[in-house]
């Protein structure tokens, strides 16, 4: 870091920011990837980044229900987006690979992937 940040403002800087290390890193005058060194060797930091990450996917599953009753495709699709990619652990997914008992990739598809 050409800075020195504290953690305290890198916690802060990803609760505000929704645990994106871009946008942190760049109210804070750092780079992307000093986010990141430093969140790696803190507990503290990484769990910062974990709950904000989470908050950022609960956000989205709020997204679609007021998107559902307004009948708005746009902010539909856009809810759809963030949990297809960083809600896959609450197994929001259109594709799923399970490795069968065999040895074989089952690959699950559509509306069944995630259940």
């Amino acid at each position: 870091m050409n800075q020195k940040v504290t953690e305290t403002e890198i916690s802060e800087a990803l609760v505000t920011y929704n645990g994106n290390f871009a946008t942190a890193a760049d109210a804070l005058g750092v780079t992307r990837d000093a986010i990141a060194k430093r969140v790696a060797k803190s507990r503290k930091l990484q769990l910062v980044a974990s709950n904000a990450k989470e908050r950022r996917i609960d956000k989205a599953e709020s997204v679609i229900d007021r998107c559902l009753d307004r009948d708005d495709m746009v902010g539909l699709m856009a809810a759809k987006y963030i949990l297809g990619t960083i809600g896959k652990d609450r197994g929001y997914t259109e594709k799923q690979e399970t490795a069968a008992s065999d040895g074989f990739t089952v690959i699950i598809e559509g509306e069944y992937a995630g259940l």
